[in-house]
């Protein structure tokens, strides 16, 4: 008989109100306002400071209201592409719709406080379908993307609902944290001063702090609780420590894992007199001290070895797209393969090819200056092409040929207006694309 399957979405992911106004949406963030409206969103979702793992006050209570169906962008925090298409896909897949359930949820809370909210969905979702199915036996299964795999391995390892779930599946969880956070909650991204405080009240974004040593100091690489940085205090680095180690498979519930790579992606900090300086490598270090940089890419917000489980021993078990964070619970190969895991199939193999291409996207470009999008893949050769296009008006795009970078890449400029812009990079005769939000102004 047929599991119950619950999509668990990552930060920003889930719609939150207050009554019957909207706090945040998709219509909200891509309506291209300014930053001045970007500040007064992030101001209502600001909380007390210090909340840890308890449910607000009600002044700063927001109830979630379904899953984000399309773009969303937090200036200098992040986007994604929403979860329309992997809902819609996953119940085109399955005989019966309503066996996928959707989970949202208030995504600034601490993840053990969501992980609690889970428990409760999860008994009373999987009492009715099992109800409905006349089916004692079935189980849940998770599918989760970004933090909601934090959320969802909480629950299971530490929760007891090990007893209810058949499998979980991640996509992009950054089960060791992200260094996009580092730079968020330390003002190192171009973020508003108010956007950062605001940042700094959310339990659960303090959560995604990275576990690693990220910290590039004199003595070698350290750990944020070891070389706290201004902005993070240890003890929120001690908590996403904390959290990282209770979410470790304790019961043997099945783990399927899938992550991205060959898109550059933040792995480590270091102070300079100028500010903060972002590593894109990291050094690798033997008895005569550094030895060679090594290339950290990952899937542009996560890093590759920040994806896996810490308690695996190797990632001889991950399935590795080139998909940029924001995109994957959009991309249909992956989704077709989170299928199989579901159904226990056989899935695709991931291989890698001379065509995927890795991308870096600016996040904001400041109105005037050119959009530089450069790519990367294994041939010198490949005709790419860079498209544009506005949220705004659908119509308005752009679209021009990267040209070779001399360095063994591909690079293209665009002019665009002020406002939000998805780029989307492709080789030409290939049918996937891989893209990310910019905004200009």
């Amino acid at each position: 008989m047929p599991d119950l399957v619950v999509v668990v979405p990552g930060i920003m992911g889930s719609v939150l109100k207050r009554g019957n106004r909207v706090v945040w949406d998709t219509s909200v963030v891509t309506a291209a306002r300014g930053i001045l409206d970007f500040q007064t969103v992030v101001s209502a979702l600001a909380l007390p400071e210090r909340l840890g793992d308890d449910a607000p006050d009600p002044a700063h209570v927001l109830e979630p209201a379904g899953l984000l169906r399309g773009w969303h962008l937090m200036p200098g925090a992040g986007s994604g592409r929403g979860y329309l298409g992997m809902v819609k896909q996953l119940r085109l897949l399955g005989p019966e719709p309503l066996r996928v359930a959707e989970f949202a949820y208030d995504w600034r809370l601490s993840n053990r406080y969501t992980a609690r909210r889970l428990k409760r969905f999860t008994e009373s979702a999987l009492e009715q379908w099992q109800d409905t199915r006349r089916d004692p036996d079935a189980r849940v299964v998770f599918v989760c993307h970004s933090m909601g795999g934090l959320v969802a391995r909480h629950y299971v390892n530490q929760l007891g609902g090990h007893e209810l779930c058949r499998r979980v599946i991640t996509i992009g969880t950054p089960y060791s944290g992200s260094v996009n956070t580092v730079r968020t909650l330390t003002g190192g991204s171009w973020m508003p001063d108010r956007l950062v405080a605001a940042a700094r009240t959310m339990p659960a974004l303090h959560q995604l702090l990275p576990s690693f040593a990220c910290v590039r100091t004199p003595q070698g690489p350290a750990t944020l609780a070891a070389a706290p940085l201004p902005g993070i205090e240890p003890w929120m680095a001690a908590d996403a420590a904390d959290l990282h180690e209770q979410g470790h498979t304790r019961h043997g519930t099945p783990l399927h894992v899938f992550a991205g790579w060959r898109h550059n992606t933040r792995a480590g900090v270091e102070i300079t007199p100028d500010g903060f300086d972002y590593r894109w490598t990291w050094p690798k270090t033997g008895a005569q001290g550094v030895v060679a940089e090594r290339d950290l890419s990952g899937d542009g917000t996560v890093p590759r070895f920040a994806a896996i489980p810490p308690e695996w021993a190797d990632d001889t078990a991950v399935a590795y797209r080139p998909v940029r964070h924001s995109e994957q619970p959009e991309d249909p190969d992956l989704v077709q393969s989170v299928w199989a895991k579901i159904e226990n199939l056989t899935p695709q193999t991931f291989m890698d090819t001379d065509t995927d291409l890795g991308v870096d996207i600016p996040e904001y470009v400041p109105p005037g200056e050119p959009v530089v999008v450069r790519a990367r893949a294994g041939a010198p050769d490949l005709k790419v092409v860079v498209t544009a296009t506005s949220l705004r008006s659908p119509t308005d795009a752009q679209t021009a040929e990267a040209d070779p970078d001399g360095a063994g890449g591909y690079l293209a400029r665009l002019a665009l207006g002020p406002g939000v812009w998805h780029v989307a990079v492709r080789v030409v005769g290939q049918p996937s694309a891989s893209g990310d939000l910019v905004l200009v102004g």
